[in-house]
C-alpha cells in the first residue's frame, strides 16, 4: 500500500501573522521525498493551490468548521486561528479524499534524517504528543489508517467540544479536542 503524505494549507484569518505560500508545500514535499524511503504520494488539502508543484495532488479544502474560531487567546489577547478544519480527515472524508493510510504534517516541520521508522509501523494511529503543558497532543504530525479514530470527528460538537478542551486546561483547537 502506498502511504499518502501531505499537509493542509488554507488562507489565513485576517490579522494572523502566518501566511504559508505554495512554495512551503513544495519544500515539505522535497524533504519528505529525500527522507522517506517507502512508497508514498504527496498531497495538499487547500483552498489556494497557487504555487504548488504539479506533481503534488491537490485536494480541495472542505468548508466544514471554516468559521469556527479557536477558544485559545494568545498572551496579547489575539484569538488564535483554528485547526478544527482538519477534523473531517478523521471520518469518511479522510478515507474518500486522502486514502486508506496517511501521514499529515504541518508545513513548519523540518525533516533532516530518515523518517521511515516513524511511519513504517502497523499502528492504526500515531500522533506527536506531550509537547508542552496544556497540549497532550500536537496536531503537527499525525499518522493514521482511515477512520481509525473516527469518533474525534463524529462526536465533535462545535459549541460544547471546544468548551470541554478548555475546561481541561488544554490549548489549541483540534489538538485540545483530540486530548479531551
Amino acid at each position: 500500500m502506498t502511504l499518502q503524505v501531505g499537509c493542509f494549507k488554507w488562507r489565513p484569518a485576517p490579522g494572523y501573522r502566518s501566511k504559508f505560500e505554495g512554495a512551503y508545500v513544495n519544500v515539505l514535499r522535497n524533504m519528505v521525498r529525500r527522507h522517506l524511503h517507502i512508497p508514498h504520494e504527496f498531497f495538499c488539502i487547500t483552498d489556494d493551490p497557487t504555487g504548488i508543484d504539479q506533481d503534488i495532488r491537490v485536494i480541495p479544502l472542505w468548508d466544514e468548521f471554516s468559521t469556527l474560531k479557536s477558544p485559545h487567546v494568545s498572551p496579547t489577547g489575539t484569538v488564535q486561528p483554528s485547526c478544527y478544519r482538519r477534523l473531517p480527515m478523521y471520518g469518511e472524508t479522510g478515507r474518500r479524499l486522502i486514502g486508506e493510510r496517511f501521514w499529515v504534517l504541518d508545513m513548519d516541520v523540518v525533516i533532516l534524517n530518515d523518517v521511515t521508522p516513524l511511519v513504517d509501523i502497523p499502528d492504526d494511529f500515531k500522533i506527536w504528543g506531550d509537547t508542552a503543558k496544556g497540549t497532550p497532543y500536537n496536531g503537527s504530525m499525525q499518522l493514521m489508517t482511515a477512520c481509525a479514530r473516527r469518533q474525534v470527528y463524529e462526536t465533535f460538537d462545535p459549541v460544547e467540544s471546544p468548551k470541554r478542551g478548555r475546561a481541561l486546561g488544554y490549548i489549541g483547537s483540534d489538538q485540545a479536542w483530540i486530548g479531551a
